[in-house]
């Protein structure tokens, strides 16, 4: 059975900055290469991708990483009107970002597992099939 996965931005981020977890989105990745597995990607992702990178690091890096994804075997998933009312839906329902709304309605309109590592998917669990990456953990500060 074709697995058909949905990767969120906090996969994508956990594999460009190999943090726990990587080695998961890698291998869904190379599944999808020898189509053991379909891989999709919202567009949303795609500016949060952008932004992030830009922001922690450089413009060039953030160009280099939508090169890079245009090599993976991903389709890109744009919202229709229906895509765009569960988003809405979803936002005022669920403690969701703007971004993450788009995100998990993708999920749920075309029936994706979301592969992520964000706990605002969290209250989504009885409506979208998840694989949770590790979390990061809490950072405390000493005294």
């Amino acid at each position: 059975m074709n697995r058909k996965v949905l990767l969120d931005t906090s996969a994508i981020l956990c594999l460009v900055l190999d943090e726990d977890g990587a080695g998961l989105v890698e291998k869904t990745l190379m599944s999808a290469k020898t189509g053991h597995e379909s891989v999709f990607l919202s567009f949303a992702s795609i500016t949060e991708l952008k932004y992030i990178i830009w922001r922690q690091r450089t413009e060039a890096d953030a160009d280099n990483l939508m090169k890079l994804m245009r090599t993976w075997n991903m389709k890109i998933v744009y919202p229709d009107e229906e895509l765009c009312l569960l988003a809405g839906k979803l936002k005022k329902e669920y403690p969701l970002s703007f971004a993450d709304a788009f995100i998990a309605a993708t999920g749920i309109t075309n029936k994706l597992v979301l592969m992520h590592k964000d706990p605002e998917y969290d209250s989504l669990g009885k409506i979208l099939e998840m694989q949770r990456l590790p979390y990061k953990k809490n950072k405390r500060l000493e005294l």
